[in-house]
């Protein structure tokens, strides 16, 4: 019977642990339960089948092991008190080294206390040494970034003189021997981008991309990748790229924002073949609406927006949706003027109430909005919500290109 059995998730081996119970010639006597069905940020579990007890975390299992193998003592048990205190403060602190924003200063703060040592307590390895070694070990960050850090130099150091030990180079090896097996079996899916793709029944010359980000920010890592992928087809099909800033909402809006958006762009080597504003086609937009209104597809309503939220969530349909044509229109004519009336209500498009998706019930596609717009100023007094109404019109058959 094994002294015990130690379970951990196999993406996320304890190496401080496993390198212990080497050290002191426990590692034949212990069963190892890597799982995949547990949470990879939970610590090893450990159970002593002996004696039916169950220890978890990472500082128990290598006090444990430190107690239980043949290695000198010195590992835990006959340190003076100040030393015994100080590999427990190191444990303790090694349980607290996670990636994250506070992470590369600590590393410093180490490299900087190892710079006049060879081990972190005393002369010689200790149970701290094993748990800090442990955590930088199952570390991606520190293995495939910070270990080639040259002003980490004395922790780098400390660490290959640890990793060099036998029995801490048997566990690194010996994982290393199952990741490369996994990969070779094809257990384990290598993930490579690529632009390797070609768009079905696509004619050179005619494809026609867009890439339509709102002024209301700077572009983030998702912008990036849509504006390369649009100008990768437009490229590859010898067609045209549009990049159309997409101007509809004035209270987020500004100048600022768009010429940050250009300059990125420049950085990323995209040239648009066309640059357009959705606030080009205010004018046609607003025919657009009083079209909708005349064919009865929308409505006026002054429903309050809680009211309106609880009556879209339980499929209960507006007082207003039977609204006359005239109403709506006359309506439609005090929002476009900014009237007090006019704020009072939005443009709603006659879905279904009882759609499934109730984005799809009754969305709101047009609003008062009095905040001066970053290039029409104060002409336009009512805003769409582009996605909603381009949507709505999908459904009731309208299609414009705009």
């Amino acid at each position: 019977m094994s002294l015990a059995s130690l379970e951990y998730h196999e993406k996320n081996p304890p190496f401080g642990v496993l390198a212990c119970a080497e050290l002191g010639g426990l590692g034949s006597g212990i069963e190892k339960v890597p799982r995949s069905d547990i949470n990879v940020k939970q610590p090893p579990k450990m159970v002593v089948k002996a004696e039916n007890v169950r220890f978890e975390g990472v500082a128990t299992c290598l006090r444990f092991f430190a107690r239980s193998g043949s290695a000198k003592s010195k590992l835990f048990m006959d340190a003076s008190p100040v030393e015994a205190t100080q590999i427990d403060q190191w444990i303790d602190w090694s349980v607290i080294m996670k990636p994250g924003q506070g992470f590369p200063a600590l590393l410093k703060t180490l490299d900087a206390y190892l710079s006049t040592r060879a081990f972190l307590v005393g002369k010689e390895l200790t149970l701290a040494d094993i748990a800090v070694w442990g955590t930088l070990a199952s570390t991606p960050l520190w293995a495939n970034k910070l270990k080639k850090d040259k002003s980490l130099g004395n922790l780098v150091k400390w660490y290959e003189a640890c990793s060099a030990i036998p029995e801490f180079d048997a566990v690194l090896t010996a994982n290393n021997s199952k990741e490369k097996k996994k990969v070779a079996d094809g257990k384990k899916e290598i993930s490579v981008g690529s632009f390797d793709v070609k768009l079905e029944g696509a004619a050179k010359g005619k494809v026609v991309t867009r890439f339509p980000p709102e002024p209301s920010g700077y572009l983030h890592i998702g912008h990036a990748k849509a504006s390369l992928l649009n100008q990768y087809f437009a490229k590859m099909y010898e067609g045209t790229l549009l990049l159309r800033f997409d101007d509809t909402n004035p209270s987020k809006e500004k100048d600022e924002f768009v010429e940050n958006i250009l300059n990125d762009l420049k950085t990323l080597e995209i040239v648009p073949d066309r640059t357009t504003y959705t606030s080009d086609y205010f004018p046609q937009i607003m025919k657009l609406a009083e079209k909708l209104i005349k064919k009865g597809h929308m409505y006026a309503d002054d429903t309050s927006v809680e009211k309106m939220r609880e009556e879209r969530m339980d499929g209960i349909e507006s007082v207003r949706r039977n609204r006359s044509v005239e109403e709506t229109l006359a309506i439609f004519k005090e929002m476009q003027n900014g009237t007090e009336e006019g704020l009072k209500n939005c443009l709603r498009i006659k879905l279904d109430m009882q759609n499934p998706n109730k984005a799809l019930r009754d969305p709101v596609c047009f609003r008062c909005n009095l905040t001066p717009h970053h290039r029409t100023g104060s002409t336009y007094k009512v805003t769409y919500t582009s996605l909603s109404l381009s949507l709505s019109l999908s459904h009731v058959g309208v299609f414009v290109l705009i």
